[in-house]
């Protein structure tokens, strides 16, 4: 008998069997950790009206949540969030330094919020948790842009982060240094 992929089991549980779930209940859980830790690297990027930025702390509380909806997520996904986004912040420097060799006639500062954060998260996916294959990570990243940022951004996220990864798959990245 095959289990069912019901959202009681991917929003209920803690600890979820992950082994034992289906691999559309696995990608809910990936989606979901996925948007949050997007939703962290947005807030980061958004400093506060005395143009301070929330610390570490604050973004790994996902505040702009009820207790009540985190409470339905589960440890599995807010473990998940919570490791991409201090993944992120702890290596923002190298992260940053890789998306600018790849912006052609364009300032990293001037990229909108929206994409900055996706590109982190991808980049950051891409060179520091090596065991989630490249094109999961791209096509999460994509995902991202198509419900959080334009059309325009799907095609640009995209060829930043597959030439990010072809450079990785040859050793060329700002990591490697």
């Amino acid at each position: 008998m095959q289990a069912a992929c019901h959202e009681d089991l991917v929003y209920n549980c803690h600890n979820p069997p992950t082994g034992d779930m289906p691999d559309s209940c696995i990608m809910k859980t990936r989606r979901k950790a996925s948007i949050l830790a997007f939703q962290a690297l947005f807030a980061w990027d958004v400093p506060d009206s005395a143009g301070k930025k929330p610390d570490l702390e604050q973004l790994l509380s996902f505040s702009w949540n009820t207790d009540k909806k985190l409470a339905t997520l589960g440890d599995e996904i807010l473990v998940r969030a919570r490791l991409t986004v201090t993944g992120c912040i702890e290596n923002c420097r190298i992260i940053d330094e890789t998306i600018k060799t790849k912006l052609q006639n364009w300032d990293f500062s001037r990229l909108n919020i929206a994409d900055r954060a996706i590109l982190r998260f991808g980049v950051y996916l891409l060179l520091f948790q090596l065991e989630i294959p490249a094109a999961l990570v791209i096509e999460e990243a994509i995902g991202l842009c198509e419900e959080f940022s334009g059309e325009k951004s799907l095609s640009f996220v995209n060829g930043v982060l597959d030439a990010i990864n072809r450079d990785r798959a040859v050793g060329r990245c700002a990591a490697d240094s």
